[in-house]
């Protein structure tokens, strides 16, 4: 986003060589000849020495040429404007810079503003001014991401404090200490790089990039996180019928993953990704950990509930549509793993011209990625963020729950049929 650029230099002079003339004249040489001599005007001239002359200390004078331009809006209006803006961002409906600038336009003229003629001309504020009032206001202009109405109105007050209210429930029933919080959830690779920016010569409408194909083969890789910074080994599922041990080769140690024809994990699948769960943390009844996923319905069956009751897993699920905030994966882990990837398959491309990536390669990949992206740092970020570790059911602000305001309602404290608490608990180990 560039910043207005003037047109002309006029009236930008060197303020060491102006104070230097204006000193010239007080010291009682003719203003016009020293005028002449340094090449400023005779009026800028008299402007610095009538100020040096009013101060008190010449010296801490500022001689800068200044104009008092016409503003549009007050200092308060366009304030007004700038939390207008911000607020339809957290909304999910943020404006383009044309429907910015459209408002801006409509704003002026219900306030009965003397605008300039082209913003009357085109019914919107000009780009020069859109410019300017987007530097002062300290905005930009951001790539948005598709956003579902079920996605934005489901992150609400409600759907959040009950989830806060069964997570400090368990923590004060069991104590986990940090490196027994855990946090699962999986997410998609590709045999297709995502192609970065590269330098081209201006101008130049469509810039190529070798990929390795046009569509990619999807393998699921599942991630755990512990709230002590700490992770393990990922669990993948393979898009084939057979299993092959060459699918891991170049992956973090300690690494495993089952087929599945589709690459997607499944109900069926995901009790294998729990053994693997429980061979890496040794929990049992009497060691248990708590862990945190979402609740797709292929991660909630009967035979997950058992074996994690059988092995001392408390599970909490996360809201439905929340994972964007309450995930600490999702939140700090993911972002940094997908871009290693990405800088991983596109060196392979370099390395390996004229060769395809296969799935025989992902594993290399995450291999490389992992590590970077799966830090202490990171970790402990994702658990902060969302308020699980240190437990702070207070880390997100009004702005957060603006998207979801028509949906948000207060908690039923009992239920109408029973009586009791209408706040089910989501924790098979309770």
């Amino acid at each position: 986003m560039g910043k207005y650029t003037r047109k002309t230099t006029r009236g930008l002079h060197d303020q060491d060589l102006l104070r230097a003339a204006a000193m010239r004249v007080k010291s009682g040489l003719p203003l016009c000849k020293v005028s002449k001599e340094v090449g400023l005007p005779q009026s800028t001239m008299r402007r610095a020495v009538a100020k040096l002359d009013a101060a008190e200390d010449p010296q801490s004078v500022e001689l800068a040429t200044t104009f008092n331009f016409k503003s549009v809006f007050s200092a308060n209006e366009e304030i007004l404007l700038k939390d207008y803006m911000i607020t339809a961002q957290h909304m999910h409906h943020g404006l383009t810079k044309k429907e910015a600038g459209q408002l801006a336009y409509e704003y002026a003229q219900a306030k009965g503003k003397n605008m300039p003629k082209n913003w009357t001309e085109n019914k919107c504020a000009g780009k020069d001014w859109m410019n300017s009032f987007m530097s002062r206001l300290g905005l930009s202009l951001r790539s948005s991401k598709a956003t579902s109405p079920a996605r934005a109105t489901s992150f609400n007050r409600t759907n959040v404090s009950e989830f806060f209210n069964n997570l400090e429930e368990l923590l004060m029933k069991h104590k986990y200490p940090p490196n027994r919080i855990y946090n699962l959830d999986e997410t998609g690779v590709t045999t297709v790089q995502k192609t970065p920016k590269v330098v081209a010569e201006k101008g130049s409408k469509q810039v190529g990039r070798i990929t390795s194909a046009e569509r990619g083969t999807l393998v699921t890789v599942v991630g755990f996180i512990n709230a002590a910074g700490q992770s393990i080994a990922p669990f993948f599922v393979f898009p084939r019928v057979n299993w092959l041990q060459s699918f891991l080769n170049g992956t973090p140690p300690g690494s495993t993953g089952k087929c599945q024809p589709s690459g997607w994990m499944t109900a069926e699948i995901f009790p294998d990704m729990i053994r693997h769960l429980i061979s890496q943390t040794s929990c049992s009844p009497t060691n248990r950990l708590l862990l945190i996923m979402d609740n797709h319905d292929s991660h909630i069956s009967l035979s997950v509930v058992n074996l994690c009751r059988e092995n001392g897993i408390d599970v909490l699920t996360l809201p439905p549509h929340c994972s964007q905030k309450l995930q600490p994966l999702d939140v700090a882990v993911y972002g940094p793993f997908k871009r290693y990837y990405n800088e991983a398959a596109n060196s392979w491309m370099i390395s390996n011209p004229n060769r395809r990536i296969t799935i025989y390669e992902i594993g290399i990949f995450v291999g490389i990625a992992f590590p970077s992206a799966f830090v202490m740092e990171n970790v402990l970020s994702g658990f902060q963020k969302t308020g699980i570790y240190p437990f702070n059911r207070n880390v997100f602000q009004d702005h957060d729950f603006l998207s979801a305001f028509v949906t948000d309602r207060p908690a039923p404290e009992t239920s109408p049929m029973t009586g009791q608490s209408a706040v089910p608990s989501t924790s098979p180990g309770n």
